[in-house]
């Protein structure tokens, strides 16, 4: 017969039934349906970052700089 740990699961039923009882039981279960059906969030395109943003997490520059043409004073 194998070991069933159940602690965990009593665990998750204990902080579930402490949200249901500070913010009530309706308002706790809009929030779990929502949770389910809202779906994941988009992935963003690294395209669309700027090149400070694309350096800061490693990737490199969309384009190169502008050229510099001289002073303008």
């Amino acid at each position: 017969m194998a070991l069933q740990d159940t602690r965990a699961g009593a665990r998750s039923a204990q902080l579930l039934q402490a949200q249901i009882d500070e913010h009530g039981a309706w308002r706790v279960l809009a929030h779990a349906l929502r949770a389910l059906v809202g779906g994941r969030a988009r992935r963003r395109d690294a395209a669309r970052l700027s090149n400070h943003l694309r350096r800061d997490i490693g990737l490199p520059p969309s384009a190169a700089p502008p050229v510099a043409r001289g002073q303008l004073w």
